[in-house]
């Protein structure tokens, strides 16, 4: 009984040959490969490694990463992922009090971040807190 249980979850568990393909193809175009090249290199790390369960992709997307990449480097001579813009390199004005303009003006200055924010008023001796409590 456990044993016609455990095939019939088996097959459940098996997805058809297109849903792997497109799993392995989404990701090598999230890796940012070309979508042809992506489809080609999924369906033949795919016929390589015969039948896959979904939850054990790794080989195959190792063998479909593997092939990408030398037909990546072969059609363009080295491989160029997708360009992601830096947001920290954008021109951004802080106020006079903002810690990171504070640690951009020492910096410019070639003091330390502390000098520099003690400058700005930021730090304080200890003993201006002494008649507080």
């Amino acid at each position: 009984m456990n044993t016609i249980r455990n095939q019939e979850r088996a097959v459940k568990d098996r997805e058809s040959e297109e849903d792997l393909l497109i799993q392995v193809g989404r990701w090598l175009v999230e890796a940012g490969f070309d979508p042809q090249i992506a489809r080609e290199c999924a369906k033949e790390a795919l016929a390589r490694n015969g039948a896959v369960l979904a939850h054990d992709l790794a080989p195959v997307r190792q063998d479909a990463f593997a092939l990408a990449m030398a037909r990546s480097t072969e059609a363009k001579g080295t491989f160029q992922p997708e360009e992601h813009t830096s947001k920290n390199h954008k021109n951004i004005s802080y106020g006079q009090k903002d810690l990171r303009a504070i640690f951009e003006a020492g910096k410019k200055a070639g003091i330390s971040t502390y000098h520099a924010m003690k400058n700005a008023g930021v730090l304080r001796s200890a003993s201006e807190y002494e008649g507080v409590i």
